[in-house]
């Protein structure tokens, strides 16, 4: 018996149970093949712009990098540095383009706004053809080898456009990463270069002394670094040679001021 205290009796709808049929089918995706997939395209991402941003940046300065290959740690380290400076620049270029931002917005709003009234002002003439719509389909009822014909000739016409924009757009999708990587280290091999050019006493990079048999053989800013192999730069030239017996040494403020020998 029901007693007073309780509350009303709540009935299962149809709409309730079309959300827990749906909430059950989320649960039964493969959600494990899917993560893998979606951690395998992060992955190939991340690995492009580092890629990318490396070898731009050793180009800057003439520097081969086969000769001073990046481990796959290296690469993705580069990648999340070069997106923080693509999300900087892209802070700084939304920053002087205020005003063209909001003039792109506001004829974005008044174009979803005018939407409505134009599908007011075309619905009538799509309610005329309707009957012309279902005299075509009766048409096509009575005359099967016709719609087969038709449907045939719309696949085909499907998969030409399909592939048509698959080979126009999906490359240049899949080569943003590398092109924002490159970018990126342009960028950031000019900043160091206006940086080094200012040489080893005034910059704010540390400079290095190359030292062989208590001789110095070069002197300059280490652009890349192997275990067997070092690139230096100093006032527009760069060199590279094998460490072996070579010795890297920091430069103070009053060895930097002496010319190199």
């Amino acid at each position: 018996m029901k007693s007073s205290t309780d509350g009303p009796a709540r009935l299962q709808t149809d709409d309730d149970a079309s959300t827990e049929s749906f909430c059950k089918n989320i649960c039964d995706w493969p959600w494990a093949v899917i993560a893998s997939v979606l951690g395998l395209i992060m992955a190939g991402v991340a690995y492009s712009l580092g890629d990318a941003y490396y070898n731009a940046y050793l180009g800057k300065f003439a520097v081969y990098n086969g000769a001073f290959p990046a481990d796959h740690p290296t690469h993705f380290v580069l990648a999340v540095w070069g997106g923080l400076h693509a999300t900087l620049a892209l802070q700084n270029w939304l920053g002087g383009h205020v005003v063209k931002l909001l003039g792109i917005t506001a004829v974005c709003l008044a174009y979803f706004a005018a939407l409505p009234v134009v599908f007011a002002v075309i619905s009538p003439f799509f309610a005329n053809g309707k009957g012309r719509v279902e005299g075509a389909r009766a048409l096509l009822t009575q005359h099967p080898l016709l719609r087969k014909y038709i449907g045939m000739v719309m696949a085909i016409v499907f998969f030409l456009v399909s592939a048509l924009w698959f080979f126009l757009f999906v490359p240049p999708m899949i080569s943003i990463p590398s092109a924002i990587g490159e970018a990126v280290g342009e960028d950031v091999a000019k900043t160091d270069l206006k940086d080094f050019d200012k040489g080893c006493g005034r910059s704010m990079t540390k400079c290095y002394q190359a030292v062989n048999n208590g001789k110095e053989i070069a002197r300059g800013y280490v652009i890349a670094q192997s275990p067997s192999r070092v690139a230096l730069y100093y006032m527009g030239n760069t060199s590279q040679f094998p460490l072996g017996d070579v010795v890297l040494r920091t430069l103070d403020a009053a060895a930097a001021q002496t010319p190199k020998p």
